[in-house]
C-alpha cells in the first residue's frame, strides 16, 4: 500500500469550519428544545408573580387612599375656612361697600360696574370694574402721591376678608397726576348665578 502524503492545510481549515458549524447547529437545536420544555413553566411562574404584585399594589393604594379621621377633620376645617372667604351670595358681592368707597384722594370718584362672569358647580364669579376719573377739586395737594394712594386703594380692595382677585389695573396720567384709572376685580360667591 501506498502511504498518503501530508494532508494539505486547506482540508484542515475546511474540517475545522464544518466542525464549528456542527457545534453551533447542535447548540441552537438544544436551545430550541430547552426553551420548548423549560419556558412555559417559567412563564406561568412569572404570570403568577405579576398577579401577586398587582394585588399587593392595589392593597397598598387602598390603604394609602383611605383617609384617617384626623385628615377628614382637617379637610372639613379647610373647607369651612374657604367658605368664609367667599361672599355669601350675589347680592352681598354686588353691594360690597368697598366698591363704592373711593380712594383717599378726594380727586377721584369711583363708578362701579358689577356683572355676572361665570359659575362653577358651587361658586360664582362676578366681575367688578371700577373706573376712577380725576375731578377738579380745590384739595388737589396731598402729601402722598396720587399713584401711591391709588395703589393703596387697590391693595385694600384685594386684602379684605373675602376672596377678591385683582385682574387689571390700568392707570393713565402724567408724572404728577392721575387722570383715569381702571381696576378690574373678580369677586367669588357661594351662590351660583343665573
Amino acid at each position: 500500500m501506498k502511504a498518503l502524503g501530508p494532508i494539505p492545510p486547506e482540508i484542515y481549515r475546511a474540517l475545522t469550519v464544518r466542525l464549528i458549524m456542527l457545534i453551533v447547529f447542535a447548540g441552537s437545536v438544544g436551545l430550541a428544545w430547552w426553551s420548548v420544555i423549560q419556558l412555559p413553566p417559567a412563564e406561568r411562574k412569572l404570570e403568577q408573580q405579576n398577579k401577586r404584585i398587582a394585588t399587593l399594589e392595589s392593597d397598598i393604594q387602598f390603604l394609602e387612599m383611605k383617609p384617617s379621621p384626623l385628615e377628614a377633620e382637617q379637610v372639613a376645617a379647610k373647607y369651612n375656612q374657604a367658605q368664609q372667604l367667599l361672599f355669601s351670595g350675589l347680592e352681598e358681592a354686588k353691594g360690597w361697600e368697598q366698591l363704592k368707597r373711593q380712594p383717599n384722594l378726594l380727586l377721584l370718584t369711583a363708578e362701579p360696574e358689577v356683572r355676572f362672569l361665570g359659575k362653577t358647580q358651587a361658586l360664582s364669579i362676578l366681575s367688578a370694574n371700577l373706573e376712577l376719573q380725576a375731578t377738579n377739586s380745590p384739595y388737589s395737594r396731598y402729601t402722598n402721591s396720587a399713584y401711591k394712594a391709588l395703589l393703596d386703594f387697590a391693595q385694600q380692595l384685594t386684602s379684605q376678608s373675602k376672596r377678591v382677585d385683582l385682574m387689571e389695573l390700568t392707570i393713565s396720567g402724567s408724572s404728577n397726576s392721575v387722570s383715569v384709572a381702571k381696576i378690574g376685580l373678580h369677586l367669588w360667591t357661594q351662590e351660583t348665578g343665573p
